[in-house]
């Protein structure tokens, strides 16, 4: 009886009984090599990769997108070390709203005049750090359908049978 590990929660494993992963592993000599992965269960395994491509996506997103507003790649090794801190604050996801609410803001910060592109990421993560930490994105409510109420008017039929009357009639009466 053969005991694994399982790959997603660390749990103690009968190989037998566990959900099998075959993974392929590239060895530095150009060989390949099968190598299995043991999970509890299948529902696990594929919750874990769906986390891990969503994680994937946000930061591509993220990344991408930041390109874009410096206007070309960034290869600076500055910029992933910043990026790092910022993770520390928010999420790819929630940093990636962020970018999208105030990409006006961001990309006119950008057009800056800068010495480097050193100076223009320690500007740019400055202004991330900031604002991130305070930042709430907003809830995109779904469109709700309008009711339309009809409006009618009520008149009163009578008039109101209250008079004013000044204080010198009230004296008067009594």
């Amino acid at each position: 009886m053969a005991k694994a590990t399982c790959l997603v929660c660390g749990a103690k494993l009968n190989s037998a009984d566990a959900y099998r992963v075959e993974i392929i592993v590239n060895k530095r000599t150009g060989e390949k090599e099968l190598k299995y992965r043991y999970c509890c269960s299948e529902e696990e395994y594929l919750k874990e990769e769906a986390r891990k491509k969503k994680v994937k996506e946000d930061k591509d997103n993220v990344y991408y997108f930041i390109c874009d507003m410096f206007g070309y790649e960034i290869q600076n090794t500055q910029f992933f070390d910043e990026w790092a801190k910022w993770n520390k604050l928010k999420s790819n996801e929630i940093i990636y709203k962020y970018l999208r609410e105030n990409e006006a803001f961001l990309r006119q910060a950008c057009d800056k005049p800068f010495d480097n592109e050193y100076h223009k990421i320690r500007y740019f993560s400055a202004i991330l750090k900031n604002t991130l930490v305070d930042f709430k994105p907003k809830v995109e409510v779904a469109d709700k359908p309008k009711v339309v109420v009809a409006e009618t008017i009520y008149e009163s039929p009578t008039q109101s049978l209250n008079k004013r009357r000044s204080l010198a009639d009230l004296e008067d009466m009594f």
